[in-house]
């Protein structure tokens, strides 16, 4: 894997990034074996670090830049991986919008959610959250209900604050 980072840091440093449909020096290849490795073996790196240290290591200078468009690089791969894995690109997108510099951590997430969804208890859940993401919303961190509520509550306390507040905020009774 060090190699292939080397590799890939070294040539975008020096301007040989891939264009368009080529790729002389196999760098899609590079980053998707990168990817590959870092899910198969668990290895829970965070690529923003693994790619600044093989630039640290370079006889070139790497710009910010440089390794923004690495990162990118290496992203799209990631991204692509899990789409020809079979998952679908919604949960893709939404796993990678918040995991995407793991990709090990990205992996397992995008599993268990995608055997989540299957579950019949799913729909439920996401209307439940919907809701009351929709009444959150309304309110900023200078509304008046009390926060101090859910300090040191076990999260069925806090799940009935929430409904109680739901309550109170859109006129009904208990």
């Amino acid at each position: 894997m060090a190699d292939r980072l080397d590799s890939l840091v070294g040539m975008f440093a020096v301007g040989l990034a891939p264009s368009g449909a080529t790729d002389p020096y196999s760098l899609r290849r590079a980053a998707l074996g990168i990817v590959q490795v870092l899910i198969e073996k668990n290895l829970t790196l965070g690529l923003q670090d693994i790619i600044s240290l093989a630039a640290a290591l370079l006889p070139v200078p790497v710009s910010e830049g440089t390794l923004r468009e690495v990162n990118d690089f290496i992203h799209r791969r990631l991204q692509a991986w899990l789409l020809d894995q079979g998952f679908r690109r919604d949960l893709a997108d939404a796993i990678l919008a918040e995991q995407v510099d793991n990709p090990a951590s990205a992996y397992k997430a995008i599993t268990a959610l995608s055997m989540w969804i299957q579950q019949p208890e799913f729909a439920q859940l996401l209307r439940a959250c919907s809701r009351v993401a929709r009444l959150v919303r309304k309110y900023d961190e200078s509304s008046s209900y009390p926060r101090s509520i859910y300090k040191n509550q076990l999260p069925s306390n806090s799940i009935r604050h929430i409904y109680l507040f739901s309550n109170k905020s859109t006129g009904k009774s208990n």
